[in-house]
């Protein structure tokens, strides 16, 4: 399920990029692994707690999809990735992959289901949902001229080419990873 409540969440995850430029290196790191750990832990209770799963479901049950009702959600996986670019990459590279995710990956969903000819390239996913995926990317890169402008269209593509072709891993995790991984190796940042 694709709900509008969920995209809304996954940009307003975006928000997490101010602790990346404003908390010193130690302190940014720290707060990445126990923001992670936070989410982990409440997931896991929502999985093993029949209690705490009926006031989890209360708030957030418009924003899970139907697979995650009995898994870890997209938003574990989330934090998952934001911990892993922090604790592993240069601020740049970390902003960057943060916000391809939280921009790039919802324009993708909503292009890719509205946008007409519905051209399908994989499974449920559209050429629209590429187009989407690039346009956001680009408009991230925008703001990221620390970063070299090869690195950062590889990182997009490796980003898009992800969103398309990913399955049975999350990519939430595998996205901004991805793109972390492309900017590092195309001598995007420094680690």
């Amino acid at each position: 399920m694709n709900t509008p409540g969920r995209k809304f969440f996954h940009i307003l995850s975006a928000i997490f990029i101010l602790p990346v430029f404003l908390l010193p290196d130690p302190t940014r790191k720290l707060f990445f692994i126990s923001v992670f750990l936070l989410v982990l832990a409440v997931d896991t209770l929502r999985l093993t707690s029949r209690g705490f799963r009926k006031l989890f479901m209360l708030f957030f049950r418009d924003i899970l999809k139907e697979q995650e009702q009995k898994t870890y959600s997209g938003a574990t996986f989330l934090f998952l990735s934001f911990m892993i670019l922090n604790v592993f990459f240069s601020r740049e590279i970390a902003a960057f992959s943060m916000l391809l995710l939280t921009v790039s990956d919802p324009l993708a969903a909503l292009l890719g289901k509205y946008m007409r000819p519905r051209i399908r390239v994989v499974g449920d996913k559209t050429l629209w949902g590429f187009i989407g995926f690039v346009i956001g990317g680009l408009l991230v890169s925008i703001f990221f001229h620390n970063l070299q402008l090869k690195s950062r269209m590889i990182a997009i593509l490796v980003g898009a080419l992800i969103e398309m072709f990913s399955a049975g891993i999350d990519d939430n995790l595998l996205i901004p990873v991805g793109c972390a991984l492309a900017l590092q190796l195309t001598k995007g940042g420094e680690i």
